[in-house]
């Protein structure tokens, strides 16, 4: 879900623009370790 948003969010700008493909790999890496961050916090909880 905050990958779409966030991924919207960079669509807004040009393309072909070096800026936006730094952007999109800032993106991806928050994503993933929001990703890591959320599955250790739910594994937490269960235990």
């Amino acid at each position: 879900m905050a990958k779409d948003t966030l991924s919207r969010l960079s669509v807004a700008q040009d393309k072909n623009t070096p800026s936006t493909k730094r952007i999109n790999f800032l993106i991806d890496n928050i994503v993933k370790d929001l990703e890591l961050f959320l599955q250790g916090v739910t594994s937490n909880e269960k235990a």
